[in-house]
């Protein structure tokens, strides 16, 4: 009987580990006195934390086991903090709750739903807005906060199980029209290369690289045939808004912009509200805008979101009356271009599966290649085969040929 007690009380043991004790940790063998004295410095989501390591920690801290009494954001600081080393699940901040990852919500698919419902239940309004990009309100790419969080912890953990998932995360995205560029009367190209960068503190921080890319077609291009254009959540361009005067931040880009169009050099700046570093460059057939954006490193959203995450309505700030939170400019653009140390380079070649097709290019890829010559030469691949299109377009719109003397 004594073997079937034991047997029934194993599951137990494994589910709640705290149930362990661990008489060999230094913290225990202080006195509680001492103990409670190290407490009085932590958080309650801390306390609630150290409590989950054994079971004599447990009894110490019997009053904060209770997750029920922690405040709105701090159950989610908790839940996000308990999800680092779960890999199948995410810890979701509006509902307070931990959800099964889904392979295919990707920040490219933003026409997919994750695997919470809570959008569902706020309206259409609210199922409309999470399809948008939370950063610059288009149809092209979602980031959201699982999507940075996923891919961190999974760089972090080293798990080969989530090593596609983890490529899907951090995928570049190219599209040829953005916006409302489908109504303006030249041709576009959108693209953002996400980067997990080792920041001055040693964590990893997810950043961005976007571009924008109006083509001239060898005409001088005017501020009235880009009509809007939007980088940030703070710094954008309106045609129709000159008629009220140029005030506010966003001037910022529209000074960039037409400093760019006199050629007067490349027009630079950043936004003194969120992690952003942008240039306007005008090249010989094209207008381009390069943006850095930086999403910051693992942590629930309520940590840094005041640069960091302008998808939740608490953390948004669209007004301009708002603090700023500057920082120096160019930094973020610095930060980006960054060669990765050694430890980085060995974490970017395990992250990533060798499928069949790119094996051989895995195996020549070399570590230190520079990110900006990268993104030239995928740049000159995607103009070349727009140019393509362009020309198939062409071909197809043609009038037929007359017949002239029996022959075509």
């Amino acid at each position: 009987m004594e073997p079937l007690k034991r047997a029934l009380h194993l599951p137990h043991v494994v589910k709640f580990p705290w149930h362990q004790s661990c008489s060999k940790a230094y913290l225990l063998q202080l006195p509680i006195e001492l103990i409670h004295l190290i407490n009085s410095f932590l958080t309650p989501v801390d306390l609630a934390l150290l409590s989950l390591t054994c079971r004599s920690l447990r009894i110490i801290l019997k009053d904060y086991t209770n997750t029920a009494q922690l405040s709105h954001d701090e159950r989610g600081s908790y839940l996000y903090y308990r999800a680092r080393a779960l890999p199948k699940v995410w810890a979701c901040w509006d509902c307070k709750k931990f959800h099964p990852i889904l392979k295919y919500d990707v920040p490219a698919c933003f026409n997919e739903r994750s695997s919470c419902r809570i959008a569902c239940q706020r309206g259409e309004g609210r199922m409309w807005a999470d399809g948008m990009d939370n950063r610059n309100f288009n149809n092209q790419i979602r980031f959201s906060h699982r999507h940075i969080q996923l891919a961190l912890k999974y760089t972090r953990l080293q798990q080969r199980k989530y090593n596609s998932y983890l490529q899907a995360l951090l995928a570049p995205h190219h599209n040829l029209w953005f916006g409302g560029s489908r109504e303006i009367p030249l041709k576009t190209h959108y693209s953002v290369y996400p980067k997990l960068v080792a920041g001055h503190d040693g964590n990893l921080r997810f950043m961005t690289l976007s571009t924008w890319r109006y083509y001239t077609e060898g005409r001088d291009i005017s501020y009235w045939e880009i009509g809007y254009q939007q980088i940030c959540p703070h710094l954008h361009m309106n045609v129709h808004g000159l008629q009220f005067g140029r005030h506010g931040p966003w001037v910022i880009l529209e000074n960039a912009f037409l400093r760019t169009l006199k050629g007067r050099g490349d027009g630079t700046g950043s936004c003194g509200r969120c992690g952003m570093d942008f240039r306007a460059r005008l090249g010989p057939s094209y207008l381009e805008f390069h943006v850095w954006q930086d999403f910051g490193p693992e942590g629930p959203p309520i940590n840094y979101g005041h640069f960091s995450w302008p998808a939740y309505s608490e953390m948004k700030k669209m007004d301009c009356d708002h603090p700023e939170t500057p920082h120096e400019p160019g930094t973020i653009r610095k930060l980006y271009e960054l060669e990765a140390p050694e430890e980085e380079h060995r974490l970017s070649i395990t992250a990533f599966p060798r499928i069949s097709s790119m094996r051989r290019a895995w195996r020549n890829w070399n570590p230190t290649l520079d990110i900006w010559k990268a993104y030239q030469e995928c740049e000159e691949w995607w103009e070349a085969q727009q140019e393509k299109r362009w020309e198939r377009r062409r071909q197809r719109n043609a009038p037929p040929l007359q017949e002239s003397g029996g022959e075509w």
